[in-house]
């Protein structure tokens, strides 16, 4: 059986929904040429992976709004406290439909992620033995 199509995913989500997940996909696409787009149906998402660090951001639809999860995203810089979540490592950039699209602060994000160490277990220790900034008190209360 053939994976997937992203189309295919996305049939039962409102059109808004879609649109937003179609520009999505193509701004990850063209920051990250060398990406490889999957769907994981386990994660309800549309999956990135990089050639270099494997799966690095995923696109999860959700009825009003479209969560751009970055897999190590407690690594990436975020001085405007753009990003939400407060797990070890997981952090998302809610897009919320008729929303501007923030391209400019995607593709930085984008850009980060792809330029992360090879090796998720690599990455794991960076978790590990640092303090992120984005672990600064009062972060995940700070949205956007």
């Amino acid at each position: 059986m053939p994976p997937m199509t992203r189309q295919a995913f996305l049939a039962n989500y409102p059109p808004d929904i879609q649109r937003l997940v179609d520009q999505l996909a193509a701004l990850v696409s063209a920051v990250a040429p060398t990406a490889t787009e999957s769907v994981k149906l386990g994660w309800a998402c549309v999956a990135f992976t990089h050639p270099d660090v494997g799966y690095f951001c995923g696109l999860f639809p959700k009825d009003d709004r479209v969560k751009v999860g970055f897999e190590f995203g407690v690594l990436l810089p975020d001085p405007d406290y753009l990003l939400t979540g407060t797990g070890t490592q997981l952090r998302y950039f809610d897009i919320v439909i008729d929303a501007p699209l923030p391209e400019k602060s995607l593709a930085v994000f984008i850009e980060q992620a792809i330029a992360l160490p090879p090796g998720a277990a690599a990455r794991r220790a960076m978790v590990r033995d640092s303090n992120p900034p984005s672990w600064r008190p009062g972060h995940s209360d700070k949205r956007h």
